[in-house]
């Protein structure tokens, strides 16, 4: 089934050139969310899960094309790394969503949730977006959180090291291990944090 879809998916794709940005790794993605200082690039982040699926995602990024939007989709599941850019640099998402999709313009995000109905998207977009007159125009700051900075390589480190324990916790074969590991892993992240005196990390 999946397999099927996958082939629809390029099959609308190539009949309706749609454009599709597909960021392989961690700085494809942290380059994106850092595109959008010059006030011209305009980005919607679409993610379609196995757990969930949501056929209509290139209906979706289509519309976001026809208003100018980049579409960019986000493979699941997320490497660790991608996982920590994602969630840190847009605090205000929700892990526990199913579905992802994010408009990205002038260094701030705002997300639908998980409606991704095509109708509801457009309203949005054009809701959202406000009309270009040459200049940066002012957001509604209601709707829309700013990017965070990018994460230093410190910041990488400790915060993998936190999802990974995180992650293994929810294993019950692995929570005494788990914790133990992850005190130990903690205290190392502390450690080198001191070590270089709080260099390129902060809260």
């Amino acid at each position: 089934m999946n397999n099927f879809q996958s082939e629809v998916d390029s099959w609308i794709a190539s009949v309706d050139q749609l454009n599709v940005i597909e960021p392989r790794v961690y700085s494809d993605l942290n380059d994106i969310l850092s595109a959008t200082s010059n006030c011209s690039n305009k980005f919607l982040l679409l993610s379609n899960r196995a757990k969930c699926p949501q056929p209509s995602w290139s209906i979706v990024a289509r519309i976001a094309q026809d208003h100018g939007v980049q579409p960019v989709k986000i493979g699941h599941p997320l490497d660790g790394l991608t996982h920590v850019l994602l969630y840190k640099r847009m605090p205000f998402l929700s892990e526990a969503s199913c579905h992802l999709s994010v408009l990205l313009y002038e260094d701030s995000y705002s997300d639908f949730g998980d409606d991704i109905n095509p109708l509801v998207v457009s309203d949005w977009i054009t809701t959202l977006l406000p009309v270009e007159d040459g200049s940066c125009p002012a957001l509604f700051e209601t709707y829309w959180h700013p990017i965070e900075d990018e994460l230093t390589e410190l910041q990488q480190i400790f915060f993998s090291a936190e999802l990974e324990i995180s992650e293994r916790n929810k294993r019950p074969t692995f929570i005494l291990v788990g914790l133990t590991g992850g005190i130990a892993v903690i205290i190392l992240a502390f450690s080198i944090f001191w070590g270089l005196n709080g260099s390129g990390f902060k809260e």
